[in-house]
């Protein structure tokens, strides 16, 4: 018998069902990554609706708990991926990808608004999103804000900026560190308010301290 963790009650199912349950799901993860190469994660949502009718709510959280556990499967924000795989574009979008990064990369601590370099390339919005969305994933990029997106590089190096300051100093504003990184407030409040988020840093009154 295969135990079921459900929320009021302990379930059992017959052993001998539980394999094909699994083989069912890792299936279903491998064939939306066969036709979806350029996601980077399977939402969960989508697993289970694969899988309607063949598990109800805690069977299929036990059988992603199970396939997690021996390595088949790996969570990645919110959904599933599968070990050792990458996110790939096609070729022509690829290219597309490779033009938005360097723009990002080239801007560094300022970068352009989305729409900008969208106008810029002369892309359809969907295909601008699909190939911000895949940077995103990747990790080649990074939204700070709603406004203000940063190439990780630029990001990596105003983060330890930021920080080899506070190391020094104890409390960083937006106005020193509007000097530091030679920007704008905008981008200088981005920064600060990432950090903030990612409880790297908190704000205490007008000062941002080290978490």
């Amino acid at each position: 018998m295969k135990k079921i963790a459900a929320e009021k009650e302990t379930r059992y199912v017959v052993a001998d069902t539980w394999p094909p349950l699994t083989q069912k799901a890792l299936a279903a993860v491998k064939k939306y990554f066969a036709a979806n190469p350029h996601r980077p994660f399977m939402p969960l949502a989508d697993l289970h609706s694969s899988m309607s009718g063949a598990a109800d709510e805690p069977m299929f959280k036990t059988a992603v708990d199970e396939l997690a556990g021996s390595g088949a499967v790996l969570r990645k924000e919110g959904g599933l991926t599968l070990p050792g795989f990458e996110a790939r574009l096609e070729s022509k979008d690829q290219e597309l990808a490779d033009r938005v990064e360097a723009i990002f990369r080239k801007a560094g601590f300022e970068p352009p608004l989305e729409e900008d370099v969208c106008r810029e390339l002369r892309l359809p919005l969907n295909q601008f999103r699909k190939v911000l969305g895949t940077l995103f994933q990747q990790g080649k990029l990074v939204r700070l804000d709603p406004k203000v997106i940063y190439h990780r590089t630029a990001f990596d190096k105003a983060r330890a900026l930021v920080l080899e300051y506070l190391r020094i100093k104890r409390t960083i504003t937006i106005a020193e560190t509007k000097d530091i990184l030679r920007v704008s407030r905008k981008y200088a409040c981005a920064v600060l308010e990432y950090l903030d988020k990612a409880q790297i840093t908190r704000r205490n009154g007008d000062v941002h301290v080290l978490k």
